[in-house]
């Protein structure tokens, strides 16, 4: 049996819903996070209003084809790790599937587990939905390469490393340092 016209009407609603979602998602890191991520945490402009400007000052710098740095000093239990690195990675190469970059942290495993966090949050199906399958060949413990880059080269989307780690002969557009300094170092 055909479908009718009132489900045809409703599938094309629906695709025009999730075209405007995918593309208000590229530009809006909060409803990135909040709607197609859907992390139950709410984020707040008075307590996250800083992290979310400056994530979307990264991607405006890397669309204009600039570098900066950034160092941001908060609080324990602010969210600095799951808002701005782990959800921070996954948008800016949803935006950008052809960076290169670099997760570290005073320990390694951290890392590793901050990887396998972006990478849930590739395989979510409300991201999914919105841009498709980004798991690519490469998705190991320590790197990923995301399906949609096209780049060459031997750098993976996203590395892990740690101050122990030997990363010589590698180069990358952005690095997230998440808590370099720890009792140990």
């Amino acid at each position: 049996a055909s479908e009718s016209l009132s489900e045809k009407l409703l599938t094309l609603k629906q695709q025009q819903l999730n075209q405007l979602k995918k593309e208000r998602g590229l530009k809006d890191f909060k409803f990135f996070f909040e709607d197609v991520l859907e992390y139950t945490e709410k984020l707040d402009w008075d307590a996250h209003g800083d992290l979310i400007t400056d994530l979307q000052e990264i991607k405006k710098q890397l669309e204009e084809g600039k570098g900066s740095e950034k160092l941001l000093l908060e609080p324990r239990g602010f969210g600095k790790t799951t808002v701005f690195t782990i959800s921070g990675i996954t948008w800016l190469l949803t935006n950008f599937p052809n960076l290169r970059i670099l997760l570290t942290n005073s320990k390694l495993a951290n890392c590793e587990k901050m990887l396998d966090e972006i990478k849930r949050n590739f395989l979510k199906q409300s991201f999914k939905d919105l841009y498709g399958d980004f798991e690519g060949t490469v998705w190991r413990v320590g790197e990923i390469r995301v399906k949609p880059c096209t780049r060459s080269g031997k750098e993976q989307s996203v590395v892990v490393g740690s101050p122990t780690t030997s990363l010589g002969s590698q180069h990358f557009d952005v690095i997230f340092a998440d808590d370099l300094v720890d009792s140990e170092n």
